[in-house]
Formats: structure tokens, sequence, C-alpha cells
């Protein structure tokens, strides 16, 4: 009726609020605003006060990622979390299984205000690469897929105890050591063990 028509594409980005009401199980809905446990890549917003904290027991691809001072995630063993945008954390990581940063801009890791108690396997897979703000330890595989890793005046150190010793995996990226940043080799000589 002579009215002209257009049309444009939009993009809606969903966050989804973890409460915690119930316990840590990530696939309890009781746990999930709304009751409404998340699906597809979404952004993940933990805030600080909450009874509970996530634990990962699956392969979660999330978008970004914040953790509030005060707040903490959980990956555990066997069990993975893929970060596509950002990631944010003054809170508290736990990886005892796998995190892979797969931004399509840089991404800071691991929060440099963040409580890191554990880090088993850790992969850099953006190509337009990594910033390490803080020292960590990694107890499992370090693996550079794509992208550079920015150690600038960090530390990661690849640890070494009687339970195995971590290590990296063949280099699709690249190092970026400015400024002091190395890494820390360690390795485990049991006791009575002589040259």
């Amino acid at each position: 009726n002579g009215c002209t028509t257009s049309s444009d594409d939009i993009n809606i980005d969903f966050t989804s609020s973890w409460t915690g009401n119930i316990n840590t199980d990530w696939n309890n809905t009781g746990n999930w605003c709304g009751n409404i446990v998340p699906s597809g890549i979404f952004d993940l917003a933990l805030s600080s006060g909450l009874p509970n904290y996530p634990v990962i027991t699956g392969d979660i691809v999330i978008n970004d990622l914040g953790v509030a001072a005060g707040a903490a995630i959980t990956i555990n063993n066997n069990a993975s979390i893929t970060i596509k945008g950002n990631y944010f954390n003054s809170g508290m990581l736990t990886n005892n299984g796998s995190m892979i940063l797969n931004g399509s801009s840089q991404q800071n890791f691991p929060g440099s205000t963040a409580t890191v108690t554990a880090m088993k396997n850790l992969e850099v897979d953006n190509t337009s690469g990594v910033i390490i703000n803080q020292s960590f330890s990694i107890s499992g595989m370090l693996t550079s897929t794509n992208g550079t890793l920015y150690l600038i005046d960090k530390t990661i150190t690849l640890t070494s105890n009687a339970g195995g010793t971590a290590r990296v995996a063949p280099v699709g990226g690249g190092f970026n050591y400015t400024g002091g940043g190395k890494f820390v080799v360690e390795r485990y000589i049991p006791a009575k063990r002589a040259w």
C-alpha cells in the first residue's frame, strides 16, 4: 500500500545467570535463573555472594566469561570449557580439566587479580593472541594451536612431581617473551636416585 519495507540483520546476546541456589551441578535447572540450563553459545557472568558456584563436568562452549571477586568456577577432570569471547576473572579458577581460549580478538588470561588453584590443560587457539596477565603453573599439557601466547613479564611453570610431568604439545602458534617472560620447567627426581 505504498509503504517501503526494509530489513536488517541483528545479533542478540544472551547472558545466562547462574544462581547456585541448589548445588554446584551445571546441569541442575534449579541453579539457573528461569530454571533453564543454557545451551548454545552464551555469555556467563558469575557474581559474588552466591551460595554455590558451577563445577563443569562436560564440554561447555561459551562466549564471554566473567568471574567477579569472591566468585569461582571449577572444571573437573575430563571436562572442558571453550571461551570464544572475552574472559574476565577476579575470582577463583580451578582447572582440573581443560580450558581452550578460542576468541577472535585478543584475550587476557587468567586474570591479574584471580586466584588460580589448579591449571591442568590449557590450549591457545586464538589467531589474535592471548596475553598472560598473571604467572601460574600447568600440571598437564600446554597446547599452542594458533596465535601468539604473550608472556610479557609473567612465568608459566611446567610442574613435575611423583604423579607426572607437564608438557608442551607441538607448537602451531608462537610465544613472545617480552619483558622477561619465561617458562620454568621442573623435573621430578624420586628419592634415593643418583647420577
